[in-house]
């Protein structure tokens, strides 16, 4: 894998092995605490800082309230939301979001969960 140097520092990221799966981790931290994704050993997505990172959690637990209420797998919920946010699916996932897109996205969420009560 190249060098993949961090936005908000400029100082490399590194492989770092979390609790549930390995990512990027800037070489900063804790000074910088941007991280990116890693699949299959590649970086994917954007650097994200803690912000988005906790923008991503809440968009994947309304996801997984959508998803439940509706009763679909993830690939329909996420065909579903690729559809709202006038995205290919092969790009809506929470990891690939930007800050902007994110809260999209956890707009939409939140008023489907809304619209159901």
């Amino acid at each position: 894998m190249k060098q993949i140097i961090c936005v908000q520092c400029g100082q490399s990221l590194v492989v770092h092995f979390g609790q549930y799966r390995e990512y990027l981790r800037c070489s900063g931290y804790p000074q910088c605490d941007i991280t990116q994704c890693l699949f299959d050993g590649m970086p994917i997505g954007v650097q994200a800082d803690k912000p988005l990172r906790t923008q991503r959690k809440l968009g994947h637990q309304k996801f997984n309230a959508v998803k439940q209420h509706y009763g679909m797998t993830t690939q329909e919920t996420y065909a579903w939301l690729a559809g709202r946010l006038r995205l290919s699916i092969d790009l809506c996932h929470f990891g690939l979001f930007s800050k902007e897109l994110c809260q999209e996205a956890v707009h939409i969420l939140q008023d489907e969960l809304e619209e159901q009560k």
